[in-house]
């Protein structure tokens, strides 16, 4: 998975108020799990570093402002992957996905 597009400077970590989320509840270590855990990051960073607030930002791209706020403190359950990839160009990302055909399967 290629990721074009991140906002060159550094995502400040998310801010929580004492309590340590898992990014992931279900801990999914599966290809899908990953790519999904990666998603997310970028898609924070996109939102964290914008120089916009989220209400500038959710007025721009046409995404609700608790969305945002969401992705920004990467809150990964409340996102399906499909939602994820759905994100991404609005936020200014392209997402490549290469696959390969399955081996050992009948």
């Amino acid at each position: 998975m290629t990721i074009i597009g991140l906002n060159p400077e550094p995502a400040p970590p998310p801010r929580m108020s004492g309590k340590v989320r898992p990014l992931d509840p279900e801990r999914d270590y599966t290809p899908r799990g990953q790519f999904h855990r990666r998603l997310l990051s970028a898609l924070s960073h996109q939102v964290s570093t914008s120089g916009r607030t989220q209400h500038e930002l959710a007025a721009e791209v046409g995404i609700h402002r608790s969305t945002l706020g969401s992705l920004r403190v990467m809150e990964g359950k409340r996102f399906r992957l499909d939602r994820l990839l759905d994100l991404a160009p609005k936020l200014g990302l392209t997402v490549e996905l290469t696959t390969y055909p399955a081996t050992g399967l009948k």
